[in-house]
C-alpha cells in the first residue's frame, strides 16, 4: 500500500508515468516528465509544469478508450495536485475542492463522477 506522498517517492509508480504520456500521444510532455523524474525532488523538478501534467493524467485517466490503469493514473495525478503548491490544485477537467470530512478532497468529473481522496489513501503498485 502506498500513501498519496508515497507514491510521487516511489520509483515504480513514477517510472510508469512517463509510459503513459507516451501511450496517449503527449511526447513532448512525456520528454518533460522524464527529465524532472531523474531529480529526487520530482515535484520542485516539474516547477511550472506540474499542473499541465497533472491535468492531463486526468484527462487520460477519465478516457474511456484509455489503456492506461485508470486508478493509478488517477491517483497519480491527485498525488501531484494534493503535494503540490495550492494554485496548481485546479485543473481541467477536475476542479478539487475541499471536502467534508476535513481533510478530504472532492472533485466531480464531466460523467458526474465523484472522485474523493483522504488522508491515508492509497493505491496498490
Amino acid at each position: 500500500m502506498l500513501r498519496m506522498r508515497d507514491m510521487i517517492e516511489d520509483d515504480r509508480v513514477r517510472a510508469g508515468i512517463t509510459d503513459v504520456h507516451r501511450e496517449s500521444g503527449e511526447v513532448e510532455l512525456a520528454d518533460a516528465y522524464a527529465e524532472a523524474d531523474r531529480r529526487t525532488d520530482l515535484i520542485a523538478a516539474l516547477g511550472d509544469r506540474l499542473e499541465e501534467v497533472a491535468t492531463a493524467l486526468e484527462r487520460i485517466a477519465v478516457d474511456p478508450a484509455s489503456p492506461s490503469s485508470v486508478a493509478l493514473v488517477m491517483d497519480f495525478a491527485t498525488a501531484l495536485r494534493l503535494c503540490c503548491p495550492p494554485e496548481a490544485r485546479r485543473g481541467a477537467p477536475l476542479e478539487w475542492q475541499k471536502g467534508t470530512p476535513a481533510g478530504w478532497w472532492r472533485a466531480i468529473d464531466s460523467k458526474g463522477t465523484s472522485w474523493d481522496v483522504g488522508p491515508g489513501s492509497w493505491a496498490t503498485v
